[in-house]
């Protein structure tokens, strides 16, 4: 036997290994697939099951007749995507519905946008067949590429494009004629240009879930659709990472999200001890609670000592970020008198509390901080700088709170317990517990001395006691979310737990 003859049997040994590997674990090439250049990544190992099961949800049929579904039906985000739905629908053909959406959800799924802002997508799915689609083929052009034929249809007037082809029991469907055709070329081995190639999407690579989602960090941010719309306003946070991958694995009791997040340049992976100091000062039963290392936000301690949930925003302002710009914040003088103060800060825990009020309706938000230093504090300082809280100091670990009863809890402390040795972020909510305090309460605030004769949907529903409370009613199974975070120096993982009431 000849060296050509043993290297092209051992090549062809290997290949035959990973197709008959692929098809005993059902994990698909897919991210091999799809072209380079996505901004967004979604794969499901069962996208059509995923579908059905939604669709046959409780959970779903709440949440359409919300108060939270009815304001974001109203939203201009919302309006936006309609508006390219009705002009994709125009284009194609096609009923953009939900009856077809579950004819092309097919087994093993991708979905990669290019650009968020004109919806520039490409869509693969394990299907041998859309009737919806075939049935309109004859108003399309049939074109080829690598081999096998497509069909594309555009629309000047908008600027829209469908394409779709079937390759091997695959249905591959496009707003981009470009995509779908250096995807078949891909998926015949020819060319290069894969999004599995590219560097970000390698260095976030993990073990996969029922469902993945990645995002190419550094190309999202440079888009100003999603300068827009992320709600999260952070980023300054992102300008570190490149590229994020999040992966979901659901049991009885628990939704478990693994994400990786990849950094630019690689850091110096962080320690935790700091991290341990503080979080002995969070009560056992604390609502929410987070843990970080460095100072806490100054615009924090910056608001009112009655501070409630919020951190220095009202409802209308959180209902409207989105559309307008960042919030302002007041007191910049106090925030630098902050800043002085904790110059010297290494690690910090935030503590939000609920508790009943004497009436056994009205409830008390709790706000505590404690805040580790590199030396004692001065706690005559503090006190001067924070008034209207109660403040006491145990060497370098200084409690701040809105009230006596929570200083004396955190003092007193909790179980403080960890994960990992590279944890730097920790944080957790009590959903189950919280949500029966809070909403009943802001609904009797809301609702003080309202006339009945607005009907409720000329109005827009309260954000707290209608649009947040309908939301957590729709999600009451979960009980409780609890992030954590290490920091690996090339990259951070999160560990994301959603416990869960079968």
């Amino acid at each position: 036997m000849t060296k050509k003859m043993r290297i092209g049997l051992a090549a062809a040994a290997a290949a035959c290994g990973v197709y008959y590997a692929q098809q005993s674990t059902g994990v698909e090439p897919l991210p091999r697939w799809i072209p380079a250049g996505a901004q967004v990544y979604l794969e499901a190992r069962d996208f059509g099951a995923l579908l059905r099961e939604w669709n046959a949800s409780a959970e779903k049929r709440q949440w359409l007749e919300s108060a939270n579904y009815s304001v974001f039906a109203k939203s201009r985000l919302f309006l936006r995507l309609g508006d390219a739905q009705g002009e994709l629908a125009a284009v194609s053909g096609l009923g953009l519905d939900r009856v077809l959406l579950e004819q092309l959800a097919g087994g093993a799924s991708a979905l990669a946008v290019y650009d968020i802002g004109k919806l520039e997508f490409l869509y693969v799915t394990k299907l041998a067949a859309a009737p919806a689609l075939q049935a309109v083929a004859g108003q399309f052009t049939n074109r080829t590429a690598a081999g096998g034929n497509y069909s594309v249809k555009s629309d000047p007037a908008t600027g829209r494009t469908v394409a779709f082809a079937f390759r091997s029991g695959w249905l591959l469907v496009s707003t981009s004629e470009n995509h779908l055709a250096r995807a078949l070329e891909l998926m015949a081995g020819q060319g290069g240009g894969a999004l599995a190639g590219e560097g970000w999407f390698a260095r976030v690579a993990q073990a996969q879930g029922e469902l993945r989602l990645a995002a190419n960090l550094a190309s999202l941010a440079r888009s100003p659709h999603f300068r827009s719309y992320w709600v999260q306003r952070n980023l300054p946070e992102l300008a570190e990472l490149e590229g994020a991958m999040a992966d979901l694995t659901r049991s009885a009791g628990a939704w478990v999200e693994t994400r990786t997040l990849g950094r630019k340049q690689p850091a110096s992976a962080a320690s935790n001890a700091a991290l341990r100091a503080v979080a002995r000062a969070v009560p056992d039963d604390a609502g929410f609670y987070r843990l970080a290392l460095g100072a806490p936000p100054f615009r924090l301690l910056a608001a009112p000592a009655a501070a409630t949930f919020l951190e220095g925003q009202d409802a209308a302002d959180l209902e409207t970020r989105i559309d307008v710009a960042p919030f302002t914040v007041a007191g910049a003088s106090q925030e630098a008198a902050l800043a002085a103060l904790f110059g010297n800060a290494t690690a910090h825990a935030v503590v939000r509390t609920t508790r009943l009020q004497a009436d056994q309706v009205f409830i008390s938000p709790g706000l505590g901080v404690a805040v580790l230093g590199a030396a004692n504090w001065d706690a005559a300082a503090a006190r001067a700088l924070l008034s209207g809280y109660t403040v006491a100091a145990a060497g370098p670990l200084l409690y701040i709170a809105n009230h006596e009863p929570l200083l004396r809890a955190m003092q007193a402390g909790g179980a403080g317990a960890i994960p990992g040795e590279r944890t730097v972020y920790l944080a957790s909510f009590r959903h189950g517990a919280e949500r029966l305090r809070l909403f009943p309460m802001t609904s009797l605030i809301d609702f003080a001395g309202a006339t009945p004769a607005e009907q409720p949907e000329q109005r827009t529903p309260e954000f707290f006691s209608e649009n947040t409370a309908s939301l957590s009613a729709v999600l009451r199974r979960f009980s409780a979310a609890t992030v954590a975070r290490q920091d690996e120096g090339a990259k951070l993982t999160e560990t994301i737990t959603y416990t869960r009431q079968p």
